[in-house]
């Protein structure tokens, strides 16, 4: 073999690599569309997060709705800065009183954790039903189920 067949040869071998432009551009191909997917899961996530707080809002008026038609009314003055008003009611809705048809109207593990922060999602009483504080909005309430 000649000597130039001979470098020609090694020559070849080095360019079946990939060079470094190439990874860097494959790096970045790969980081644009990671973060395309990060923004879109983070999307999915709080929409997931609203849906359990909604359902959960309408679960607890339905039982409120309930209580009331069986003792013909349900009305609690809301008592600002604290949850005190909303773990009553819960308390109401989740004991089982012989003289209430159809009671508990709440099972018994449903959460009632007391959250402040402005962060989550949270559900409050205002005197006739509950309400959803949604996230940037302040307000004591009880933790949904997120």
């Amino acid at each position: 073999m000649f000597p130039s067949a001979r470098f020609a040869a090694a020559h070849r071998k080095f360019h079946s690599a990939f060079s470094l432009t190439e990874l860097l551009v494959v790096i970045v191909a790969i980081g644009v569309l990671a973060g395309i997917a990060i923004q879109s899961y983070q999307g999915i996530h709080d929409s997931a997060r609203e849906s359990v707080a909604r359902d959960n809002l309408a679960l607890l008026n339905r039982a409120v709705l309930h209580y009331g038609q069986a003792v013909s009314d349900l009305t609690v003055t809301p008592i600002d800065g604290s949850a005190t008003d909303e773990l009553a009611i819960l308390s109401t809705l989740k004991t089982r009183d012989p003289g209430i048809p159809g009671s508990p109207y709440l099972e018994i593990n449903f959460r009632d954790t007391v959250a402040t922060g402005s962060d989550t999602y949270r559900i409050q009483w205002n005197g006739r039903a509950f309400e959803l504080l949604m996230p940037g909005t302040t307000g004591t309430g009880l933790l949904t189920g997120e």
